[in-house]
C-alpha cells in the first residue's frame, strides 16, 4: 500500500512538468516572399514575418514582433496542359526552418500541418486571395494609379517605391496608414532597406528608429499584395499555385 501511495504521488507530481514539456507555443507568421509552384526554384529561400509578441509561460518575451523568420522550397511543380492527365497536378511546398529570439539566439522552427519531414504543403485553400476592397479596384481601374501600384508593390522585393507624394496619396486612397506615416516622418526608405534586407536574407528583425510603423507598414503592403493578386502582372497560366505576401502560416517553436 505504501509503494502504491508514493508511486501515484510521484505520478502526480510530475504529470503537470510533462503536460507543460508537451506543449507548443504557437508563432504567428506573414508570408514576405512571392511563390509560385514551378516559378519558385526548390532551395529558394523564403521569408515571414512574426506578427504578434510570442510569451512563453512566464509572460516572458521569448520572440518580439516583427522577427523575421526563414525557410526555404522544398518541392514546385508547375502544372501544364497535360498534368490532369499525367497524374501530375502542381505542387508547392516549403519547410519553415527558424527565427531568432529576444537575445538574438536562433529558434527552431516547424510549420503548422507540417509532415513528418517538416514539409508543409501550399495549396489554393491555404493561399486563397481575400476579396479586395471598393479602393483597390478604383485603383486597379485607373491605368496611371495602376502603374503607380505596380511600383509601390515593388518595395516587397527592395525596389524603391516611387516618388513620397505618389505613394502618400497611394497610401491615403488605400487606407495604408502606417506607410503613410513613414512617409510624413520622411523614413520610406526604412521600409525599403527592411525589404531588400530580407531579400538577401540579413534582417532577423526590425531595428529602425521607427520600427513599429515598419513592421505595421510590411504587413499593410504584404496584405495589399494579396487582395491584388494576379491582377497586377496577368493571370498566372495553368492549374499552378501561387502563395503571395500576407499569407497568414503559423509555425511551432521546435
Amino acid at each position: 500500500m505504501r509503494t502504491c501511495r508514493f508511486l501515484c504521488i510521484a505520478t502526480l507530481a510530475i504529470a503537470p512538468t510533462l503536460a507543460g514539456a508537451q506543449a507548443k507555443t504557437e508563432v504567428p507568421l506573414l508570408l514576405l516572399t512571392e511563390l509560385s509552384s514551378g516559378g519558385s526554384g526548390e532551395g529558394q529561400r523564403v521569408a515571414f514575418m512574426v506578427t504578434k509578441d510570442v510569451t512563453g509561460a512566464d509572460a516572458v518575451v521569448i520572440v518580439p514582433k516583427g522577427s523575421i523568420a526563414y525557410g526555404k522550397v522544398v518541392w514546385s511543380r508547375s502544372a501544364g496542359a497535360i498534368s490532369k492527365f499525367l497524374n501530375e497536378p502542381a505542387r508547392l511546398a516549403i519547410s519553415i526552418d527558424s527565427t531568432s529570439a529576444a537575445d538574438g539566439s536562433p529558434i527552431a522552427l516547424v510549420a503548422s500541418g507540417a509532415d513528418e519531414k517538416g514539409v508543409f504543403h501550399l495549396t489554393g485553400g491555404n493561399t486563397g486571395i481575400e476579396r479586395a476592397s471598393n479602393a483597390i479596384e478604383e485603383v486597379l481601374a485607373d491605368p496611371d494609379a495602376k502603374k503607380a501600384l505596380e511600383v509601390m508593390l515593388g518595395g516587397l522585393i527592395g525596389n524603391e517605391m516611387g516618388g513620397n507624394d505618389v505613394v502618400k496619396l497611394l497610401a491615403n486612397r488605400l487606407s495604408l496608414s502606417s506607410i503613410a506615416k513613414l512617409v510624413d516622418a520622411n523614413s520610406l526608405g526604412d521600409l525599403v532597406g527592411a525589404f531588400k534586407s530580407i531579400a538577401s536574407g540579413e534582417l532577423k528583425r526590425i531595428g529602425s528608429a521607427h520600427a513599429g510603423l515598419v513592421i505595421e507598414a510590411i504587413a499593410e503592403l504584404s496584405g495589399l499584395r494579396k487582395s491584388v493578386g494576379d491582377r497586377i502582372s496577368g493571370l498566372f497560366k495553368g492549374r499552378n499555385i501561387r502563395a503571395f505576401p500576407g499569407t497568414p502560416v503559423v509555425a511551432y517553436i521546435k
